[in-house]
């Protein structure tokens, strides 16, 4: 079977069943190297090495966001952290410039703000604003309540 050849940067030639033999990984995972770099350190790169967390940043699945300073003009603040995931009706999140948040963005702004929460829970347990967990213990308890009952 011929398979496409993608040239690299030393000026070889690499397939992707000669990438798969050479790793151990599957024909669909050397096509994606291949498609993600012309690097051919990278692309033969066995599973786990250090070249390939390098070149993506972090493991897949765990990128976290990074909150930009809020610019501020006389007292007002021109691109709040509030605004990033905002989407008109209809339209897909973007971020406080304006440009689309890919999924893995949307997710870590999740998970961002998510942190941000529970950290705030954890600070004012005693604040009057912060009745999350008696909310929780009063509507367990009326649960009970409900199933003793029998209702």
């Amino acid at each position: 079977m011929n398979f496409k050849k993608y040239l690299m940067d030393d000026g070889t030639y690499l397939t992707t069943r000669d990438v798969a033999d050479a790793v151990g990984v599957t024909r669909i995972a050397a096509y994606r190297r291949l498609q993600k770099s012309s690097d051919k350190k990278y692309v033969l790169a066995m599973k786990g090495s250090e070249i390939l967390s390098e070149n993506t940043g972090r493991p897949i699945g765990t990128s976290r966001w990074r909150d930009d300073p809020v610019q501020v003009a006389f007292g007002i603040p021109i691109n709040p952290s509030y605004m990033d995931g905002m989407s008109s009706k209809g339209e897909l999140p973007r971020d406080r410039n304006g440009k689309l948040l890919s999924f893995t963005q949307q997710s870590a702004l999740s998970d961002f703000r998510r942190r941000g929460r529970q950290q705030w829970r954890d600070e004012n347990e005693g604040n009057i604003f912060n009745v999350y967990n008696s909310h929780k213990e009063e509507m367990d308890a009326l649960k009970r309540r409900r199933k003793d009952d029998n209702f």
